[in-house]
């Protein structure tokens, strides 16, 4: 397994992001501490991971998020553009490109739920879109490479109308798997914003522009729970981060988080995590301090 670490592949050109074309030749299984937003330029192949083998082919675009180990075999003339990038530094406003829903379904949700999902919902761009962006990359490049007064802002100013172009084309897909992205991230960004609010199915489903049956059948097929079940997920994952820091009652966390009979929250959480709230806090703070009592090491909380 191979590491390619920010400080080789980014830091060194003194910027938080860098544009890479290459031909795909070796087959190496690898990851990275930077995220890397890909472009299949021409060529055919197949994309690994440890969970699932996707065909890729010119068009296609997707994210990958740092730490993920991934590889592509049975390369046939693969031509790639990978955008790497910090975006812990990366100077973009994401509160801004987070408005627009494509960004959250390409850049978020697609790649959380990739493997429950597969590759179903990756983007797929047509010819004429796909040279816009190569003509955006090849002018990235050629301004790292100048360095001319102005090089970063301007280098900087493309790779924000690059995300915008992809977003809004998620935006606007007509293939039916994307599409069901995108409505899954709107109901997906409904709850994120809203959980700890009184919340029925209905209304998490009109925020997705669907029925009552499209809706649900969506999250059943691509998370494989109802709205509400994801819901209560989402709750209790915030009260699990909220009852580590320990500074506040579980009565409040629970309220904090939308539970509105603490006693459906305990049992709910003891159901996910294997530990009542009190033991948890009290498992924490064993944890913590390094003094185990339970055999326990790592808690089963549901993970994304």
């Amino acid at each position: 397994m191979e590491f390619y670490s920010k400080s080789k592949y980014i830091d060194e050109l003194g910027i938080p992001f860098r544009v890479h074309f290459f031909s795909q030749r070796l087959e190496l299984m690898h990851h990275h501490d930077f995220d890397e937003l890909v472009v299949i330029q021409s060529g055919s192949g197949i994309h690994r991971t440890d969970t699932m083998d996707t065909p890729v082919s010119a068009g296609d675009v997707f994210f990958i998020r740092k730490g993920e180990n991934h590889m592509y075999i049975n390369s046939r003339q693969l031509k790639i553009v990978n955008v790497m990038f910090d975006s812990s530094t990366l100077d973009i406003n994401w509160e801004q490109l987070n408005n627009i829903s494509g960004y959250k379904a390409l850049f978020e949700t697609e790649p959380k739920f990739r493997k429950k999902t597969g590759f179903r919902g990756k983007l797929t761009i047509n010819s004429d879109l796909l040279n816009e962006v190569h003509i955006i990359l090849q002018k990235i490049q050629r301004e790292m490479n100048s360095r001319q007064s102005g090089w970063y802002q301007m280098s900087l100013t493309l790779l924000q109308e690059l995300l915008i172009i992809l977003a809004r084309s998620y935006s606007s897909t007509e293939i039916k798997e994307s599409r069901k992205m995108m409505r899954l991230s709107r109901m997906v960004q409904f709850i994120e914003k809203n959980y700890a609010s009184e919340l029925t199915r209905d209304q998490i489903i009109a925020s997705g522009n669907v029925s009552n049956a499209v809706g649900t059948r969506i999250f059943r097929e691509l998370l494989g729970k109802t709205p509400i079940g994801y819901l209560n997920s989402v709750r209790l994952n915030h009260a699990i981060e909220r009852l580590k820091n320990g500074s506040e009652s579980i009565a409040d966390v629970a309220r904090l988080c939308g539970f509105k009979d603490s006693n459906y929250f305990s049992s709910s959480f003891r159901k996910a995590t294997g530990f009542s709230p009190r033991c948890f806090i009290r498992w924490q703070g064993e944890k913590n301090s390094g003094n185990f009592t339970s055999k326990a090491q790592e808690y089963p909380a549901e993970q994304d």
